[in-house]
Protein backbone atom coordinates (compact mmCIF):
# COMPACT_ATOMS: atom_id res chain seq x y z
CA UNK A 1 0.00 0.00 0.00
CA UNK A 2 1.74 3.43 -1.14
CA UNK A 3 2.10 5.77 1.86
CA UNK A 4 0.69 9.52 0.82
CA UNK A 5 0.97 13.00 2.95
CA UNK A 6 -1.48 15.24 2.14
CA UNK A 7 -1.18 18.72 2.95
CA UNK A 8 -3.92 21.31 2.79
CA UNK A 9 -7.60 21.00 3.84
CA UNK A 10 -9.11 23.46 0.77
CA UNK A 11 -10.74 21.81 -2.49
CA UNK A 12 -7.95 20.57 -4.17
CA UNK A 13 -6.68 18.70 -1.58
CA UNK A 14 -10.09 17.32 -0.54
CA UNK A 15 -10.15 15.85 -4.39
CA UNK A 16 -7.07 14.26 -4.58
CA UNK A 17 -7.37 12.46 -1.32
CA UNK A 18 -10.69 11.25 -2.47
CA UNK A 19 -9.14 9.86 -5.75
CA UNK A 20 -5.58 8.10 -4.06
CA UNK A 21 -7.60 6.81 -1.12
CA UNK A 22 -10.46 5.23 -3.28
CA UNK A 23 -7.54 3.73 -5.67
CA UNK A 24 -6.37 1.74 -2.26
CA UNK A 25 -3.50 4.33 -1.07
CA UNK A 26 -3.19 5.48 2.79
CA UNK A 27 -3.68 9.12 3.08
CA UNK A 28 -2.53 10.93 6.27
CA UNK A 29 -3.83 14.69 5.81
CA UNK A 30 -2.73 17.09 7.37
CA UNK A 31 -5.10 20.25 7.87
CA UNK A 32 -4.46 23.80 9.91
CA UNK A 33 -7.84 23.86 11.25
CA UNK A 34 -8.75 21.28 14.63
CA UNK A 35 -12.04 21.68 14.33
CA UNK A 36 -12.20 20.44 10.30
CA UNK A 37 -10.26 17.53 11.81
CA UNK A 38 -12.49 16.58 14.55
CA UNK A 39 -15.66 17.02 11.95
CA UNK A 40 -13.52 14.71 9.54
CA UNK A 41 -13.24 12.33 11.97
CA UNK A 42 -17.02 12.66 13.48
CA UNK A 43 -19.19 13.10 10.06
CA UNK A 44 -16.36 11.29 7.65
CA UNK A 45 -16.63 14.93 5.69
CA UNK A 46 -14.50 17.99 5.07
CA UNK A 47 -17.10 20.57 6.86
CA UNK A 48 -15.31 23.30 3.92
CA UNK A 49 -14.87 22.57 0.88
CA UNK A 50 -16.97 19.70 -1.38
CA UNK A 51 -18.72 18.19 1.82
CA UNK A 52 -20.86 15.54 -0.28
CA UNK A 53 -17.55 13.44 -0.32
CA UNK A 54 -17.22 10.55 2.14
CA UNK A 55 -14.13 9.47 3.57
CA UNK A 56 -13.36 5.71 4.35
CA UNK A 57 -11.44 6.23 7.74
CA UNK A 58 -9.75 3.40 7.37
CA UNK A 59 -7.68 4.67 4.75
CA UNK A 60 -7.81 8.53 5.68
CA UNK A 61 -6.16 9.36 8.66
CA UNK A 62 -6.80 13.33 9.29
CA UNK A 63 -4.55 15.03 11.50
CA UNK A 64 -3.34 18.47 12.83
CA UNK A 65 0.20 17.38 13.38
CA UNK A 66 2.50 18.13 10.78
CA UNK A 67 5.62 15.64 11.36
CA UNK A 68 3.06 12.79 12.56
CA UNK A 69 1.51 13.16 8.76
CA UNK A 70 4.41 12.70 6.44
CA UNK A 71 6.56 10.39 9.02
CA UNK A 72 5.87 7.20 7.09
CA UNK A 73 5.04 8.76 3.52
CA UNK A 74 6.37 7.67 0.83
CA UNK A 75 4.86 10.46 -1.12
CA UNK A 76 4.51 14.02 0.06
CA UNK A 77 1.52 16.20 -1.53
CA UNK A 78 1.64 20.01 -1.34
CA UNK A 79 -1.95 21.39 -1.59
CA UNK A 80 -1.48 24.63 0.00
CA UNK A 81 -2.02 27.41 -1.25
CA UNK A 82 1.48 29.25 -2.58
CA UNK A 83 0.79 32.36 -0.49
CA UNK A 84 0.59 30.51 2.73
CA UNK A 85 2.74 27.59 2.22
CA UNK A 86 6.04 28.71 2.90
CA UNK A 87 5.21 29.06 7.13
CA UNK A 88 4.32 24.86 6.64
CA UNK A 89 7.38 23.88 5.21
CA UNK A 90 9.27 25.77 7.44
CA UNK A 91 7.74 23.96 10.59
CA UNK A 92 9.00 20.30 8.71
CA UNK A 93 11.91 18.36 10.15
CA UNK A 94 14.31 18.08 6.99
CA UNK A 95 16.25 15.13 7.76
CA UNK A 96 12.42 13.30 8.07
CA UNK A 97 11.96 14.68 4.16
CA UNK A 98 15.30 12.20 2.78
CA UNK A 99 13.80 10.24 0.19
CA UNK A 100 10.29 11.12 -0.10
CA UNK A 101 9.31 11.75 -3.27
CA UNK A 102 7.15 15.60 -3.55
CA UNK A 103 4.54 16.05 -5.93
CA UNK A 104 2.99 19.48 -5.92
CA UNK A 105 -0.21 20.47 -6.43
CA UNK A 106 0.35 24.36 -5.67
CA UNK A 107 -1.22 26.33 -8.75
CA UNK A 108 -0.20 29.35 -7.57
CA UNK A 109 3.30 31.65 -7.51
CA UNK A 110 4.99 31.89 -3.73
CA UNK A 111 4.42 36.27 -4.04
CA UNK A 112 7.77 36.71 -1.83
CA UNK A 113 10.05 34.56 -4.06
CA UNK A 114 7.97 35.32 -7.82
CA UNK A 115 8.39 31.37 -8.33
CA UNK A 116 5.75 28.53 -8.80
CA UNK A 117 5.18 26.23 -5.89
CA UNK A 118 7.69 23.12 -7.71
CA UNK A 119 10.54 25.53 -6.32
CA UNK A 120 9.69 24.77 -2.58
CA UNK A 121 10.72 21.23 -2.95
CA UNK A 122 13.90 22.36 -2.40
CA UNK A 123 13.35 23.41 0.79
CA UNK A 124 11.25 21.02 1.82
CA UNK A 125 14.37 17.88 0.88
CA UNK A 126 17.93 18.58 2.98
CA UNK A 127 20.19 18.03 -0.03
CA UNK A 128 20.34 18.08 -3.71
CA UNK A 129 17.57 18.19 -6.24
CA UNK A 130 14.07 16.60 -5.09
CA UNK A 131 12.58 14.07 -6.60
CA UNK A 132 8.70 14.92 -7.89
CA UNK A 133 6.73 16.89 -9.83
CA UNK A 134 3.57 18.94 -10.34
CA UNK A 135 -0.25 17.97 -10.70
CA UNK A 136 -1.79 19.70 -14.05
CA UNK A 137 -5.18 20.30 -15.03
CA UNK A 138 -7.75 20.35 -16.64
CA UNK A 139 -9.36 19.28 -13.76
CA UNK A 140 -11.90 20.67 -11.22
CA UNK A 141 -12.15 19.87 -7.79
CA UNK A 142 -16.10 19.87 -7.60
CA UNK A 143 -16.20 17.73 -11.29
CA UNK A 144 -13.99 15.13 -9.77
CA UNK A 145 -16.42 14.78 -5.95
CA UNK A 146 -19.16 14.65 -8.91
CA UNK A 147 -16.80 11.59 -10.44
CA UNK A 148 -17.04 13.40 -14.12
CA UNK A 149 -14.45 12.09 -16.30
CA UNK A 150 -11.30 14.17 -16.11
CA UNK A 151 -7.97 14.81 -17.04
CA UNK A 152 -4.89 15.43 -15.34
CA UNK A 153 -1.17 15.59 -16.16
CA UNK A 154 1.99 15.08 -13.74
CA UNK A 155 4.72 16.98 -15.21
CA UNK A 156 8.31 15.56 -14.37
CA UNK A 157 11.54 15.55 -15.51
CA UNK A 158 11.65 12.05 -14.17
CA UNK A 159 9.70 10.16 -16.53
CA UNK A 160 9.77 6.59 -13.86
CA UNK A 161 8.29 8.59 -11.15
CA UNK A 162 5.53 10.07 -13.28
CA UNK A 163 4.35 7.43 -14.68
CA UNK A 164 4.11 5.72 -11.13
CA UNK A 165 2.08 8.74 -9.75
CA UNK A 166 -0.36 8.03 -13.08
CA UNK A 167 -0.77 5.02 -11.70
CA UNK A 168 -2.31 5.97 -8.39
CA UNK A 169 -4.74 8.84 -9.46
CA UNK A 170 -6.20 6.88 -12.66
CA UNK A 171 -9.66 5.25 -11.87
CA UNK A 172 -13.12 5.02 -13.65
CA UNK A 173 -13.44 8.61 -14.17
CA UNK A 174 -9.53 10.51 -13.98
CA UNK A 175 -7.30 9.62 -16.42
CA UNK A 176 -3.93 10.66 -16.00
CA UNK A 177 -0.88 11.36 -17.89
CA UNK A 178 3.03 12.22 -17.88
CA UNK A 179 4.90 15.05 -19.22
CA UNK A 180 8.40 16.28 -19.36
CA UNK A 181 7.50 20.56 -19.53
CA UNK A 182 7.97 20.65 -15.81
CA UNK A 183 8.52 24.63 -16.00
CA UNK A 184 5.91 25.17 -18.83
CA UNK A 185 3.37 23.26 -17.41
CA UNK A 186 3.43 24.77 -14.11
CA UNK A 187 3.92 28.65 -15.61
CA UNK A 188 0.73 27.99 -17.76
CA UNK A 189 -1.12 26.72 -14.58
CA UNK A 190 -0.23 30.06 -12.93
CA UNK A 191 -0.46 32.50 -15.85
CA UNK A 192 -4.47 30.89 -16.70
CA UNK A 193 -5.88 31.81 -12.92
CA UNK A 194 -4.98 35.62 -13.92
CA UNK A 195 -6.51 35.01 -17.14
CA UNK A 196 -9.26 33.58 -15.69
CA UNK A 197 -9.47 36.55 -13.11
CA UNK A 198 -9.56 38.77 -15.45
CA UNK A 199 -12.20 37.52 -17.90
CA UNK A 200 -14.37 37.18 -14.70
CA UNK A 201 -13.60 41.06 -14.57
CA UNK A 202 -14.52 41.76 -17.79
CA UNK A 203 -17.80 39.44 -17.26
CA UNK A 204 -18.79 41.51 -14.21
CA UNK A 205 -18.53 44.99 -16.10
CA UNK A 206 -20.37 43.52 -18.93
CA UNK A 207 -18.21 42.57 -21.87
CA UNK A 208 -19.70 39.59 -23.34
CA UNK A 209 -18.60 35.79 -24.83
CA UNK A 210 -17.06 37.53 -28.50
CA UNK A 211 -14.59 39.96 -25.67
CA UNK A 212 -13.68 36.68 -23.49
CA UNK A 213 -12.62 34.85 -27.31
CA UNK A 214 -10.20 37.31 -27.83
CA UNK A 215 -8.75 37.94 -24.75
CA UNK A 216 -8.03 34.22 -24.13
CA UNK A 217 -6.64 33.41 -27.91
CA UNK A 218 -4.79 36.54 -26.91
CA UNK A 219 -3.37 35.22 -23.87
CA UNK A 220 -2.24 31.98 -25.52
CA UNK A 221 -0.05 33.98 -27.57
CA UNK A 222 1.23 35.64 -24.38
CA UNK A 223 1.92 32.38 -22.47
CA UNK A 224 3.52 31.35 -25.97
CA UNK A 225 6.00 34.29 -25.52
CA UNK A 226 6.42 34.24 -22.18
CA UNK A 227 7.31 30.73 -21.54
CA UNK A 228 9.86 30.89 -24.92
CA UNK A 229 11.69 33.84 -23.17
CA UNK A 230 12.14 32.18 -19.60
CA UNK A 231 12.54 27.97 -20.68
CA UNK A 232 12.79 28.21 -24.50
CA UNK A 233 12.08 24.39 -26.20
CA UNK A 234 9.14 23.25 -28.02
CA UNK A 235 6.28 22.46 -26.57
CA UNK A 236 2.78 22.11 -28.13
CA UNK A 237 0.56 24.72 -26.41
CA UNK A 238 -2.75 23.23 -27.48
CA UNK A 239 -2.22 20.10 -25.42
CA UNK A 240 -4.77 19.85 -23.13
CA UNK A 241 -2.02 20.56 -19.88
CA UNK A 242 -1.56 24.06 -21.24
CA UNK A 243 -5.05 25.14 -23.58
CA UNK A 244 -7.10 22.67 -22.25
CA UNK A 245 -6.50 23.88 -18.12
CA UNK A 246 -6.49 27.94 -20.07
CA UNK A 247 -10.39 27.25 -21.36
CA UNK A 248 -11.57 25.52 -18.41
CA UNK A 249 -10.34 27.99 -15.94
CA UNK A 250 -11.69 30.91 -18.03
CA UNK A 251 -14.91 29.04 -18.71
CA UNK A 252 -16.18 27.14 -16.19
CA UNK A 253 -18.70 27.61 -13.41
CA UNK A 254 -16.24 26.26 -10.80
CA UNK A 255 -13.34 28.63 -11.70
CA UNK A 256 -13.12 30.49 -8.60
CA UNK A 257 -10.68 32.72 -10.35
CA UNK A 258 -13.78 33.55 -12.80
CA UNK A 259 -15.82 34.04 -10.02
CA UNK A 260 -13.00 36.13 -8.14
CA UNK A 261 -12.86 38.16 -10.80
CA UNK A 262 -16.37 38.81 -11.54
CA UNK A 263 -16.98 39.57 -8.36
CA UNK A 264 -14.73 42.48 -8.15
CA UNK A 265 -15.98 43.73 -11.49
CA UNK A 266 -19.67 43.82 -10.33
CA UNK A 267 -18.29 46.56 -7.46
CA UNK A 268 -17.06 43.97 -4.91
CA UNK A 269 -14.00 45.08 -2.97
CA UNK A 270 -11.09 42.16 -2.93
CA UNK A 271 -11.49 41.89 0.66
CA UNK A 272 -15.27 41.48 0.28
CA UNK A 273 -14.94 38.96 -2.32
CA UNK A 274 -12.01 37.04 -0.49
CA UNK A 275 -14.61 36.72 2.37
CA UNK A 276 -17.72 35.95 0.07
CA UNK A 277 -15.87 33.19 -1.24
CA UNK A 278 -13.88 31.45 1.44
CA UNK A 279 -11.44 30.10 -1.03
CA UNK A 280 -8.25 31.06 -2.46
CA UNK A 281 -8.23 32.83 -5.69
CA UNK A 282 -4.68 32.12 -6.76
CA UNK A 283 -4.41 34.69 -9.87
CA UNK A 284 -5.41 37.54 -7.47
CA UNK A 285 -2.15 36.46 -5.44
CA UNK A 286 0.23 35.76 -8.85
CA UNK A 287 -0.24 38.66 -10.48
CA UNK A 288 2.84 40.52 -9.31
CA UNK A 289 5.18 37.32 -9.67
CA UNK A 290 4.45 36.92 -12.95
CA UNK A 291 4.25 40.73 -13.94
CA UNK A 292 7.80 41.11 -12.64
CA UNK A 293 9.89 38.26 -14.35
CA UNK A 294 7.28 39.23 -17.70
CA UNK A 295 9.10 42.68 -17.70
CA UNK A 296 12.44 41.15 -16.80
CA UNK A 297 12.30 39.06 -19.60
CA UNK A 298 10.74 41.77 -22.12
CA UNK A 299 7.52 39.21 -22.28
CA UNK A 300 4.86 42.00 -21.22
CA UNK A 301 2.44 42.77 -23.73
CA UNK A 302 -1.14 42.70 -22.45
CA UNK A 303 -2.41 44.90 -20.09
CA UNK A 304 -4.33 42.35 -17.80
CA UNK A 305 -0.75 40.99 -16.01
CA UNK A 306 -0.29 44.24 -14.44
CA UNK A 307 -2.36 48.00 -13.95
CA UNK A 308 -5.77 47.15 -14.82
CA UNK A 309 -7.41 49.69 -16.77
CA UNK A 310 -9.07 52.63 -14.89
CA UNK A 311 -12.65 51.02 -16.52
CA UNK A 312 -12.04 48.00 -14.77
CA UNK A 313 -10.24 48.69 -11.88
CA UNK A 314 -12.36 51.57 -10.64
CA UNK A 315 -15.12 48.88 -11.39
CA UNK A 316 -15.30 48.03 -7.61
CA UNK A 317 -15.85 51.57 -6.22
CA UNK A 318 -18.73 53.79 -7.96
CA UNK A 319 -19.34 56.98 -6.88
CA UNK A 320 -22.73 58.43 -6.67
CA UNK A 321 -24.38 61.80 -7.08
CA UNK A 322 -26.53 63.50 -5.17
CA UNK A 323 -27.13 63.72 -1.53
CA UNK A 324 -25.46 61.94 0.88
CA UNK A 325 -28.23 60.45 3.47
CA UNK A 326 -29.73 58.68 0.26
CA UNK A 327 -29.21 54.99 0.41
CA UNK A 328 -27.92 52.43 -1.82
CA UNK A 329 -30.60 50.30 -2.00
CA UNK A 330 -30.84 46.33 -1.58
CA UNK A 331 -32.79 43.56 -2.81
CA UNK A 332 -31.43 40.10 -2.60
CA UNK A 333 -33.31 36.19 -2.70
CA UNK A 334 -33.44 33.51 -4.49
CA UNK A 335 -34.68 34.66 -8.27
CA UNK A 336 -36.45 37.52 -7.58
CA UNK A 337 -39.61 34.50 -8.96
CA UNK A 338 -43.12 34.87 -10.18
CA UNK A 339 -44.52 37.15 -7.65
CA UNK A 340 -42.15 40.16 -8.18
CA UNK A 341 -43.50 42.25 -10.74
CA UNK A 342 -42.14 46.05 -11.71
CA UNK A 343 -45.69 47.62 -11.19
CA UNK A 344 -47.23 45.21 -8.99
CA UNK A 345 -50.74 46.70 -10.16
CA UNK A 346 -52.98 43.88 -8.66
CA UNK A 347 -51.33 43.98 -4.90
CA UNK A 348 -54.12 46.48 -3.62
CA UNK A 349 -52.02 47.90 -0.39
CA UNK A 350 -53.61 51.02 1.87
CA UNK A 351 -54.54 53.53 -0.90
CA UNK A 352 -53.53 51.89 -4.10
CA UNK A 353 -50.89 52.95 -5.69
CA UNK A 354 -47.82 50.87 -7.17
CA UNK A 355 -44.48 49.95 -6.06
CA UNK A 356 -41.04 50.83 -8.22
CA UNK A 357 -38.18 48.65 -6.81
CA UNK A 358 -37.78 51.48 -4.61
CA UNK A 359 -36.31 53.72 -7.34
CA UNK A 360 -37.56 56.92 -5.98
CA UNK A 361 -35.89 56.04 -2.51
CA UNK A 362 -32.24 55.07 -3.40
CA UNK A 363 -29.59 56.31 -5.25
CA UNK A 364 -29.04 52.41 -7.14
CA UNK A 365 -30.63 49.39 -7.02
CA UNK A 366 -28.95 46.20 -6.18
CA UNK A 367 -30.81 42.97 -7.66
CA UNK A 368 -29.22 39.96 -6.94
CA UNK A 369 -30.59 37.28 -9.20
CA UNK A 370 -29.83 33.61 -9.06
CA UNK A 371 -30.31 31.09 -11.32
CA UNK A 372 -34.16 30.73 -13.12
CA UNK A 373 -35.99 29.15 -15.42
CA UNK A 374 -38.24 32.07 -16.03
CA UNK A 375 -37.52 35.40 -17.48
CA UNK A 376 -36.56 36.85 -14.54
CA UNK A 377 -33.41 39.00 -15.73
CA UNK A 378 -35.59 40.53 -18.43
CA UNK A 379 -38.20 41.32 -16.73
CA UNK A 380 -35.76 43.18 -14.29
CA UNK A 381 -33.95 44.65 -17.41
CA UNK A 382 -37.09 45.73 -18.66
CA UNK A 383 -37.57 48.57 -16.26
CA UNK A 384 -35.10 50.51 -17.92
CA UNK A 385 -33.73 52.41 -15.03
CA UNK A 386 -29.94 53.49 -15.02
CA UNK A 387 -30.28 53.08 -11.62
CA UNK A 388 -30.29 49.36 -11.22
CA UNK A 389 -27.44 46.85 -11.02
CA UNK A 390 -27.82 43.25 -11.23
CA UNK A 391 -25.57 40.85 -10.35
CA UNK A 392 -26.11 37.18 -11.21
CA UNK A 393 -25.17 34.85 -8.55
CA UNK A 394 -24.73 30.94 -8.36
CA UNK A 395 -26.51 29.29 -5.59
CA UNK A 396 -24.80 27.05 -3.38
CA UNK A 397 -26.97 23.79 -3.19
CA UNK A 398 -25.42 22.37 -0.37
CA UNK A 399 -26.42 25.52 1.89
CA UNK A 400 -30.34 24.61 1.06
CA UNK A 401 -30.99 22.64 4.81
CA UNK A 402 -32.01 25.30 6.71
CA UNK A 403 -32.13 28.36 4.96
CA UNK A 404 -28.58 29.27 4.85
CA UNK A 405 -28.11 29.79 1.14
CA UNK A 406 -30.51 32.41 1.52
CA UNK A 407 -28.58 34.37 3.90
CA UNK A 408 -25.45 33.98 1.99
CA UNK A 409 -27.48 35.26 -1.17
CA UNK A 410 -28.13 38.29 1.06
CA UNK A 411 -24.77 39.10 2.01
CA UNK A 412 -23.67 38.76 -1.72
CA UNK A 413 -25.95 41.55 -2.33
CA UNK A 414 -25.21 43.42 0.68
CA UNK A 415 -21.42 43.24 -0.38
CA UNK A 416 -22.12 44.97 -3.45
CA UNK A 417 -23.75 47.82 -1.94
CA UNK A 418 -21.15 51.05 -2.69
CA UNK A 419 -19.07 51.19 0.09
CA UNK A 420 -19.76 55.27 0.39
CA UNK A 421 -23.36 54.98 1.18
CA UNK A 422 -25.12 55.66 4.44
CA UNK A 423 -27.76 52.84 4.41
CA UNK A 424 -28.65 49.96 2.45
CA UNK A 425 -32.51 48.93 2.12
CA UNK A 426 -33.36 45.53 2.34
CA UNK A 427 -36.20 43.83 0.48
CA UNK A 428 -36.74 40.22 -0.36
CA UNK A 429 -38.40 39.00 -3.74
CA UNK A 430 -42.17 38.62 -1.96
CA UNK A 431 -41.81 42.24 -0.33
CA UNK A 432 -42.77 45.60 -1.00
CA UNK A 433 -42.84 48.90 0.09
CA UNK A 434 -45.59 51.53 -0.13
CA UNK A 435 -45.05 54.75 -1.76
CA UNK A 436 -47.06 56.45 1.43
CA UNK A 437 -44.24 55.14 3.59
CA UNK A 438 -41.30 56.75 1.73
CA UNK A 439 -41.62 60.07 3.79
CA UNK A 440 -41.35 58.18 6.90
CA UNK A 441 -38.16 55.85 6.11
CA UNK A 442 -36.36 59.24 4.44
CA UNK A 443 -36.78 61.14 7.54
CA UNK A 444 -35.89 58.60 9.22
CA UNK A 445 -32.57 57.84 7.46
CA UNK A 446 -31.52 61.38 7.63
CA UNK A 447 -32.51 61.42 11.67
CA UNK A 448 -30.03 58.67 12.31
CA UNK A 449 -27.24 58.69 9.36
CA UNK A 450 -24.74 60.75 11.94
CA UNK A 451 -25.62 58.57 14.85
CA UNK A 452 -22.89 55.65 14.46
CA UNK A 453 -24.42 53.64 17.45
CA UNK A 454 -27.18 52.88 15.05
CA UNK A 455 -26.80 49.37 13.18
CA UNK A 456 -30.54 49.67 11.52
CA UNK A 457 -33.86 50.85 11.56
CA UNK A 458 -36.98 48.49 12.09
CA UNK A 459 -40.14 48.80 10.05
CA UNK A 460 -43.51 47.03 10.96
CA UNK A 461 -44.47 44.32 8.98
CA UNK A 462 -47.58 43.17 7.56
CA UNK A 463 -48.09 39.35 6.20
CA UNK A 464 -50.89 39.06 3.17
CA UNK A 465 -52.50 35.41 3.67
CA UNK A 466 -53.71 33.51 0.75
CA UNK A 467 -54.83 36.33 -1.16
CA UNK A 468 -54.76 40.13 -0.54
CA UNK A 469 -58.06 40.59 0.98
CA UNK A 470 -56.64 38.54 4.17
CA UNK A 471 -53.11 39.28 6.20
CA UNK A 472 -51.89 37.38 9.27
CA UNK A 473 -52.36 38.68 12.71
CA UNK A 474 -51.81 35.64 15.32
CA UNK A 475 -48.86 35.82 17.27
CA UNK A 476 -46.90 33.54 15.29
CA UNK A 477 -46.51 36.30 12.73
CA UNK A 478 -43.21 37.84 13.52
CA UNK A 479 -44.39 42.08 13.82
CA UNK A 480 -41.22 43.92 12.94
CA UNK A 481 -38.18 43.30 11.03
CA UNK A 482 -35.09 44.97 10.43
CA UNK A 483 -34.68 46.19 6.48
CA UNK A 484 -32.53 49.55 6.66
CA UNK A 485 -28.95 48.52 7.30
CA UNK A 486 -25.30 50.32 7.39
CA UNK A 487 -23.46 48.43 5.16
CA UNK A 488 -20.01 47.84 5.23
CA UNK A 489 -20.25 48.09 8.79
CA UNK A 490 -19.67 44.31 9.82
CA UNK A 491 -23.47 43.65 9.22
CA UNK A 492 -24.41 40.36 7.74
CA UNK A 493 -27.28 38.47 7.63
CA UNK A 494 -28.61 36.04 9.86
CA UNK A 495 -29.77 32.19 9.86
CA UNK A 496 -31.94 31.71 6.71
CA UNK A 497 -31.76 35.55 6.18
CA UNK A 498 -33.94 35.84 9.30
CA UNK A 499 -32.41 38.89 10.12
CA UNK A 500 -28.96 40.52 10.42
CA UNK A 501 -26.29 40.53 13.20
CA UNK A 502 -22.91 42.03 13.77
CA UNK A 503 -19.78 40.36 15.06
CA UNK A 504 -20.10 37.78 17.21
CA UNK A 505 -23.56 36.74 16.71
CA UNK A 506 -24.04 40.59 18.71
CA UNK A 507 -27.85 42.06 17.40
CA UNK A 508 -28.13 45.58 15.97
CA UNK A 509 -28.41 48.46 17.79
CA UNK A 510 -31.62 49.43 15.80
CA UNK A 511 -34.73 52.39 15.76
CA UNK A 512 -38.43 51.56 14.30
CA UNK A 513 -39.70 53.63 12.10
CA UNK A 514 -43.35 54.55 11.51
CA UNK A 515 -43.46 52.25 7.86
CA UNK A 516 -44.85 48.95 7.31
CA UNK A 517 -42.77 46.38 5.22
CA UNK A 518 -46.04 44.37 2.61
CA UNK A 519 -44.67 40.44 2.78
CA UNK A 520 -46.89 38.04 0.03
CA UNK A 521 -44.85 35.12 0.16
CA UNK A 522 -48.08 33.42 1.23
CA UNK A 523 -50.49 35.19 -1.48
CA UNK A 524 -51.51 33.02 -4.40
CA UNK A 525 -51.52 34.75 -7.63
CA UNK A 526 -55.18 36.49 -7.90
CA UNK A 527 -56.49 34.18 -11.16
CA UNK A 528 -55.89 31.17 -8.97
CA UNK A 529 -58.15 32.34 -5.77
CA UNK A 530 -61.53 31.71 -6.03
CA UNK A 531 -63.44 34.68 -5.00
CA UNK A 532 -65.43 32.18 -2.86
CA UNK A 533 -62.58 30.90 -0.72
CA UNK A 534 -61.43 32.17 2.65
CA UNK A 535 -58.42 31.64 4.25
CA UNK A 536 -58.98 29.89 8.07
CA UNK A 537 -59.65 32.68 10.73
CA UNK A 538 -57.08 31.56 13.22
CA UNK A 539 -54.39 32.43 10.43
CA UNK A 540 -55.60 35.97 9.13
CA UNK A 541 -58.22 38.85 9.26
CA UNK A 542 -59.62 40.93 6.58
CA UNK A 543 -57.73 44.15 5.48
CA UNK A 544 -59.48 46.93 5.86
CA UNK A 545 -58.33 48.67 3.11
Amino acid sequence: MEKIAMLGGGSWATALTKILSENGARVDWWLRSKDDVQHLLRTRHNPRYLSAVQFDLNRVYPTTDLEDAIEEADWLVLAVPAAFVQPVLDKLDRDSMKHKRVISAIKGMIPSKNQPGDRLRGRAVPAGPAPGGVIAGPCHAEEVALEKQSYLTIGSPDAELALEFCGLLRNRYVRAHPAADLDGIEYCAVMKNIIALTGGIAHGVGYGDNFLAVLVSNAVQEIRRFLQAINPQPRDLSASAYLGDLLVTAYSQFSRNRTFGSMVGRGYSVKSAQLEMNMVAEGYYAVKSIHEPQQKAQGAHAHHHGRLPDSVRKSGSRHRNGASERPAALIAHESCRVYVRPQCHYLRLPGGGKHQLLLPLCDEVVVAVGNSADDTLGLIRGIGSPKIRIIETLWDDTLREGGRVLAVETDKALAAVPTDADWAIYLQADEVLHEDDYPAIRAGMAQWAAHREVDGLLLNYRHFYGSYDYVGDSRRWYQREIRVVRPNAGVYSYRDAQGFRKGQNQKLQVKLLDATVHHYGWVKPPRLCSASRKPSTAYGTPTSG
